[in-house]
């Protein structure tokens, strides 16, 4: 076996070597051949300059060009961008560029190399951040000023506005949107997520946009760094506030932390079980799925965790049903409402949370109630983000105990309603009235029966 000598011509020979055993190869450079190409190269470099400003801006074009990126690029590609013919020439010059733009730091990676105190196995060239419990949160808003400047009294309508959200705790969870004056709205939900390594997250893409849902993929977050993240794509394509589809979206993001580390483990979804009337139980099934599965005299329970929802909970024309939670989340990720029954009978909701997550300028309401009667709504909290958390329309008899109003407009509100029991609940930071109709409507004392903050 040959030793190859650290000479630019030894670099050449090293990548056309490697070429020939097809290591190197189209749409990936794999961290080895990375790693053998610093070591080939370090002794060069680590006694040269930093690469140029004209080299980072060539390779940066290079990676705009050909949609790319460090981790995602064709070498003889690269090349050529570079005006090296890898078969005759000596490419080391572009290959150092590439590795210097990308890693970094060579000075100290080449220490490390040659004090003997690190093999390099254990190198970490990239200061990759380390997952953490708690939400990742990415807002981007951006205006195009050209409009702007040109009609000032409108400025405020030529905005484009990019939301990520990445919650870890016992589940993987989260959303990306894009809305603008100029594209049309797009909305992802993360769901089947699962940890993949120790900044990285994976999970499938159910893609929302122009009135259609469908799943879109595999993707992944990776945490670069205590303030940058990077979503891609791995089947397609996503336009998110742009005519240009793209694979690779780098952001930077605030985080809010959790208590506890995060378990390199599968995350379970939300799942539900539907008791017959029969008493027999249904397989478990998602949860929309339950809710699209329930009739009349059945009761469906839901496991812990987070629903998070594009499109509203439609229930109408079934009686006698009970809907049981257990900590679980019914989260709105557009202005909608979350759950909406009409012409329904006998109903029970029962340790739900329900939720607008959308930000400013919501709505609409959590959960609403048309021509329904006989009804029992207990131990469920129900944080509106917008205009009123639960909302009677017609409705005769209805039970309304130990739940919890808060962040809304109006808390809870009624019309052309009777026969209505609320007490023992709890009402706070309300912006408007936490309670609001006819008091004719019930048939106790709302205010000495409930607590007010």
């Amino acid at each position: 076996m040959q030793v190859i000598t650290y000479t630019a011509n030894g670099s050449v020979m090293l990548f056309l070597f490697l070429k020939k055993l097809h290591i190197l190869h189209h749409y990936n450079l794999k961290d080895t051949v990375k790693k053998l190409l610093l070591i080939a190269l370090c002794p060069l470099f680590c006694y040269s300059q930093q690469t140029s400003n004209e080299a980072v801006r060539k390779i940066e074009a290079f990676f705009q060009e050909h949609n790319c990126s460090c981790d995602s690029y064709d070498v003889e590609l690269l090349m050529e961008w570079f005006g090296f013919d890898a078969e005759s020439e000596d490419v080391s010059p572009a290959i150092a560029a590439v590795n210097s733009y990308c890693e970094g730091a060579y000075a100290e990676v080449c220490s490390d190399l040659y004090d003997g105190t690190k093999q390099i196995d254990n190198q970490n060239y990239h200061s990759k951040g380390k997952l953490k419990r708690g939400q990742y949160k990415v807002y981007l808003k951006e205006i195009n000023k050209t409009l702007a400047a040109r009609y000032p009294d409108q400025a405020d309508d030529f905005f484009l506005i990019t939301e990520l959200e990445l919650n870890i705790s016992d589940q993987i969870s989260g959303f990306i949107s894009g809305n603008s004056y100029a594209y049309h709205s797009v909305y992802g939900e993360f769901t089947h997520g699962r940890i993949k390594n120790d900044n990285t997250v994976e999970f499938a893409m159910l893609w929302t946009e122009e009135g259609s849902t469908y799943e879109a993929g595999t993707c992944s977050i990776e945490i670069i760094d205590d303030s940058t993240l990077k979503l891609t794509s791995h089947e397609r394509y996503f336009y998110i506030n742009s005519g240009t589809g793209k694979s690779e979206f780098v952001y930077e993001y605030s985080f809010q932390p959790n208590s506890g580390q995060v378990k390199l483990s599968q995350s379970k979804r939300v799942q539900a079980t539907i008791q017959h009337e029969n008493g027999t139980y249904s397989p478990p099934m998602s949860a929309r799925e339950g809710f699209m599965q329930l009739k009349s005299h059945e009761k469906l329970y839901l496991s812990p965790g987070r629903v998070e929802l594009t499109e509203r909970i439609k229930l109408s024309g079934i009686n006698n049903i009970q809907i049981i939670g257990d900590e679980t989340s019914l989260v709105a990720k557009l202005d909608m409402p979350v759950v909406q029954f009409e012409n329904t009978h006998g109903v029970t909701l029962k340790g739900l949370f329900v939720v607008h997550e959308i930000g400013e300028n919501c709505a609409q309401n959590c959960v609403e109630f048309y021509d329904a009667s006989q009804l029992k709504i207990e131990e469920c909290t129900f944080d509106g983000s917008g205009y009123m958390g639960l909302t009677f329309w017609q409705v005769r008899d209805a039970f309304i105990e130990n739940n919890n109003f808060y962040n809304c407009h109006y808390g809870f509100a009624a019309w052309r309603s009777r026969g209505l029991i609320i007490r023992n609940n709890s009402f706070g930071e309300n912006r408007g009235e936490d309670i609001t109709g006819e008091i004719s409507q019930f048939t106790n004392d709302i205010y000495s029966d409930n607590l007010f903050k």
